[in-house]
């Protein structure tokens, strides 16, 4: 078998995997359901589970790649500030979902909103993204004096990003992302948050 082949393999099963456990979660709720019963009805071993999702949060609360991370902030204009740069990197994430991606984003995010844990969750993978952002981001800006700042910058906009999915996934979609991101954004700087 090719790698193309394999890769495609890969990619099936993975959406498979993906498109029971929110099937499961949508019926029973995300508490009610074991990695076990979504491999089963999946029609996968469990340690084939383990080698496409690390955990069953990570299905709904995946963490963007690294490398993703690091070419969208470098494709970003020279010279913005760190609030500019960050802002308008996350804008374009959030323009990026369409068709069945922000089909998938927009159930993801309903079942966060539905499960109080996950809610809780959704912070802790807020942060380590903001910390993928850190580290991206040129070393001027995350070393003295600036590093405060910078560090505050990135952190509420992460707080943000997180508030405008929460309030898109409780909407239903109806809005755009961009108009509730434009909401989110508007409502930090008029609360005193950096100018941008």
């Amino acid at each position: 078998m090719n790698l193309d082949a394999r890769g495609r393999r890969r990619a099936e099963t993975h959406r498979r995997i993906y498109e029971v456990a929110m099937r499961l979660f949508r019926e029973r709720g995300y508490k009610e359901v074991s990695v076990g019963e979504i491999a089963a009805t999946a029609g996968v071993s469990v340690p084939t589970f383990y080698a496409h999702f690390t955990n069953k949060e990570q299905v709904v609360l995946p963490l963007p790649e690294r490398p993703a991370v690091q070419a969208l902030l470098a494709a970003q204009p020279r010279g913005d500030s760190v609030f500019v740069t960050v802002r308008d990197a996350m804008l374009d994430w959030l323009d990026s979902y369409q068709g069945r991606d922000r089909d998938d984003l927009l159930e993801r995010w309903q079942v966060v909103v539905s499960t109080p844990g996950l809610r809780l969750r959704a912070a802790e993978y807020e942060r380590t993204t903001a910390e993928m952002v850190l580290e991206a981001l040129p070393p001027a800006a995350v070393t003295e004096p600036r590093k405060l700042a910078t560090e505050l910058v990135v952190t509420a906009l992460f707080s943000s990003y997180t508030q405008i999915l929460l309030r898109w996934g409780e909407e239903g979609g109806v809005r755009s992302l961009r108009e509730v991101a434009d909401e989110v954004l508007t409502t930090l700087r008029t609360m005193g948050g950096p100018p941008g």
